[in-house]
């Protein structure tokens, strides 16, 4: 499944895990049609390092993931998200086209939230009859904008199809970033000035061309907290009096 970032892919995986979960229990569960009986869920979604074990975060991930592989079955539900995060993209993509590979091949189903979008373009190769894994995406709704142009909004449902945009900006915007550097951010990736609500790309260009004023003058650096200024005059004066 493939989808913007904030779109919904995380809680749909989890939503799938509790309901599985809750029908194979006997309890009612929030979805129509046949759930099949499952041997064992699997959730494998990154938890960080364990530095004091000498685990990275990647080797975290492949430690997970082992201990899915050893156990996956043909009544196995594998619940993957964001795997290899802890990588460089190329890499992560060929872990994920694996995984994909072993769990069709064990006749597991399985659900694969990726960022990664060059993934459902892999060669697949799996033994027998297995099917190509299907392709899904979290609604979004755009303007005739488009990606670069209009702020999109997401609908929180599955849908068939690919989505190889992630809207990044919009989740930078979202947490704070400055429209000076979400500016930066559309300018290295490629696509030039971003005019999201007319300015967000042209805002202070100045400021991402050169980091002095017109004057040309250095611009100040982080304002200093009067606090620090206060405590450093408070050191001083000891030190004199010392």
């Amino acid at each position: 499944a493939t989808g913007p970032n904030m779109s919904g892919k995380s809680t749909m995986i989890r939503s799938l895990g509790a309901s599985a979960l809750l029908a194979n229990c006997g309890f009612l569960s929030p979805c129509a049609g046949r759930v099949p009986q499952y041997r064992q869920v699997f959730f494998l979604a990154a938890e960080g390092d364990r530095p004091r074990e000498g685990i990275s975060s990647f080797g975290q991930e492949a430690l997970l993931s082992a201990s899915v592989l050893r156990r996956a079955c043909g009544r196995t539900l594998a619940l993957v998200d964001e795997f290899g995060r802890g990588t460089e993209p190329s890499a992560a993509q060929a872990c994920v086209g694996a995984l994909v590979e072993e769990l069709a091949d064990r006749g597991s189903h399985f659900v694969i939230a990726t960022h990664l979008h060059a993934v459902v373009d892999m060669p697949f190769q799996t033994t027998g009859a297995t099917p190509r894994p299907a392709l899904w995406r979290m609604g979004v709704l755009q303007g005739p904008g488009g990606a670069t142009q209009e702020k999109p909004r997401w609908t929180y449902q599955l849908e068939e199809g690919i989505c190889r945009e992630s809207f990044a900006w919009v989740t930078l915007l979202k947490f704070g970033w400055s429209e000076s550097a979400v500016a930066r951010y559309h300018r290295l990736l490629g696509r030039g000035p971003h005019p999201f609500n007319g300015h967000v790309g042209n805002v202070h260009s100045d400021v991402i061309e050169s980091s002095h004023d017109e004057e040309g003058t250095p611009m100040p650096d982080c304002e200093k907290d009067e606090g620090d200024d206060q405590e450093q005059d408070e050191k001083q004066s000891y030190s004199e009096q010392g």
